[in-house]
């Protein structure tokens, strides 16, 4: 699955006369189309910095960006004019956190929302008029015709809020960016609202990143947490993974200053200090004041954001025995070769590359299109940045495959199994030296009993190189 957006190595700096503040200093993460990415941290940490970065929101005369923010391959921070003004709105689109301040106290709900439709998609009055009903209806704001002639003032803050998620919607967007959006409700409303929010995510197959400092809020709108401390990321992987395994001293220390039902009569641990002044680029871990596990080295140089798990990274230094296997799940489709070397380089032993199966026919039907030769570039990188062992996943009883025999003869020609028939087949390709990667397939083909088009268990396959 190709990413929605990109973020590569962002820099933020806000400079005025009196001082420069250094905000952002080399995020990096991407968000796929369809997943709800939470960026977690203290106020000051740099979470709606980056947010707003996205769609160039800071005053340019004292901003200064580096880096890259490409959204769906286009890069934001070349965008000037006609161009900035089509991605916001149009494509990029963002819930405020206090929409009474958002929204111009001096028009109707309905004529904000039918303007910014009229602006964007060249509708009539008419039509633009009835687009911003629909919207209404669609968050479930109750007498919706009623509700767009109300003024800003005049609607209750749960109310305001979902307009505001209406009006962020009423040009269909891919990417949806919400800055603490149930910050200032109560917490029935703020339930509500987020409720709201990942069922439209859902239904509308949006790319979100939600930011707040609330690790509940999190959790329930999440696939995937960033973590954010002095302007830099230092842990992100998936919600489970995060609460219940954190790797980096900060995100234990939000967690444990958490209150939930469990800890009644518990002492509540806080964590010790205060965020660094970022009027300078740190040159240290900057959370090394306030952390218990603190080293000499902390002081002396940034910790790399590490890959410590598939999907996982973690800002913090790591010590890895020598003979260590570090094993990982990769993807050809999405790999290149450029990743593989990277992932040699933080000291990967052992990769599996899922892939199914190899006949175009099946990998239609799969959706998962990737050819041999693809594959085949990937594991000989794998094998010259030195991986000392290399899998190529193959899976049987996938569509097609309980019908008809996948692999051909010798002469091209295919066979149709019959019932109860058994199948194998082996290829070998040369990866690199004396190297070679060995593959073979065992296949059951109950075709008495299994339905027509069922992936019922029809078989397994295991793919393993051979030195």
């Amino acid at each position: 699955m190709s990413n929605l957006l990109e973020v590569r190595d962002l820099d933020v700096t806000f400079v005025t006369p009196d001082r420069t503040v250094h905000a952002v200093n080399g995020v990096s993460f991407d968000v796929r189309r369809g997943e709800t990415l939470g960026i977690l941290g203290e106020s000051g940490s740099g979470k709606s910095v980056t947010l707003r970065s996205i769609l160039k929101l800071h005053p340019e005369h004292r901003t200064r960006w580096s880096g890259s923010i490409k959204l769906e391959g286009d890069e934001v921070l070349g965008m000037k004019g006609a161009q900035l003004a089509d991605l916001r709105g149009r494509r990029v689109a963002m819930i405020f956190q206090e929409p009474a301040t958002a929204f111009d106290p001096v028009f109707t709900i309905g004529q904000q929302i039918s303007e910014t439709v009229r602006r964007h998609t060249g509708k009539s009055d008419s039509e633009a008029w009835k687009r911003a009903k629909d919207l209404l209806e669609m968050v479930r704001i109750p007498s919706p015709a009623q509700r767009l002639k109300a003024y800003p003032h005049e609607m209750s803050g749960g109310m305001r809020q979902r307009a505001m998620i209406a009006l962020a919607l009423s040009c269909d967007p891919s990417l949806l960016l919400a800055d603490e959006p149930t910050t200032a409700l109560d917490a029935t409303v703020q339930i509500q609202v987020l409720l709201l929010i990942r069922e439209l995510q859902r239904d509308l197959d949006l790319g979100v990143i939600f930011v707040t400092h609330d690790i509940g809020v999190a959790v329930e709108v999440s696939d995937r947490i960033g973590v954010m401390y002095a302007g830099k990321l230092v842990e992100l992987g998936g919600v489970e993974q995060m609460v219940d395994a954190p790797r980096h001293p900060y995100t234990r220390g939000l967690l444990a200053s958490t209150v939930h039902g469990g800890m009644r009569g518990q002492r509540l641990e806080a964590i010790p200090g205060a965020p660094p002044d970022l009027s300078e680029v740190p040159t240290a871990c900057s959370f090394a004041a306030r952390c218990k596990q603190a080293e000499a080295r902390c002081l002396g140089a940034v910790p790399p954001l590490s890959m410590i798990e598939t999907m996982r990274y973690a800002r913090a230094w790591f010590d890895i025995r020598a003979d260590a296997e570090i094993a990982v799940e990769l993807d050809p489709r999405t790999l290149t070769e450029a990743s593989v070397e990277a992932l040699a380089a933080i000291g990967t032993t052992r990769a599996s590359f899922g892939v199914q199966d190899f006949e175009p026919e099946v990998q239609r039907a799969v959706h998962r299109i990737q050819s041999y030769d693809q594959t085949q570039r990937l594991v000989t990188a794998a094998r010259d940045h030195g991986f000392r062992s290399v899998n190529v996943d193959l899976s049987g009883g996938t569509k097609l495959q309980v019908r008809a025999v996948v692999g051909a003869s010798s002469t091209g020609a295919r066979r149709t199994s019959r019932p109860g028939s058994t199948r194998r087949k082996e290829f070998t390709h040369s990866t690199s030296g004396s190297s070679r990667t060995t593959c073979r397939k065992a296949k059951m083909m109950p075709m008495a009993s299994t339905p027509r088009g069922s992936a019922a268990n029809a078989g397994s396959t295991r793919c393993s190189s051979v030195s």
